[in-house]
């Protein structure tokens, strides 16, 4: 799977449990990020 299609959708699974609220995908999607980030650097 691409990296990008990955991270959309982490960031869709995690936008789910809180209820679908809107305008919190950036947040989502950021939070996918830095999990990645932190991931590659251990």
């Amino acid at each position: 799977m691409a990296v990008q299609a990955e991270v959309r959708a982490r960031a869709h699974a995690l936008w789910e449990q809180p209820g679908r609220p809107s305008s919190r995908d950036l947040e989502f999607r950021l939070q996918v990020e830095r999990e990645l980030s932190e991931s590659e650097n251990e």
